[in-house]
């Protein structure tokens, strides 16, 4: 059976993400489908309860990482530490990419 791996930023609200679900319900009875998606938003990931359960999803940049790096980004002009803690996560953010 063939694998197709899908790439998506995101699963907010879409209309890359709506075509992007579509191709998995009708691609998977088919062939080996996987869903990796760029960032993880939690609850706000609109589409996920829409994607068939026998797709593995995985997500490059966890929640936590996302809800700190916008934190320390708002914060940064605050204080020394808030500036060093934001540099921090960006590099934290660019290695979980490389990673995957």
């Amino acid at each position: 059976m063939k694998k197709i791996l899908f790439y998506l930023d995101s699963l907010l609200l879409g209309g890359e993400q709506k075509i992007a679900i579509d191709y998995l319900n009708v691609l998977q009875p088919h062939y080996q489908v996987s869903l990796l998606v760029n960032m993880d938003f939690g609850e706000d990931n609109f589409f996920l309860s829409q994607i068939p359960k026998e797709i593995p999803i995985s997500f490059v940049i966890e929640k936590e990482l996302l809800l700190s790096l916008n934190y320390y980004k708002k914060n940064r002009r605050n204080s020394l530490k808030n500036r060093i803690l934001y540099s921090w996560y960006l590099t934290k953010k660019r290695k979980a990419r490389q990673k995957k």
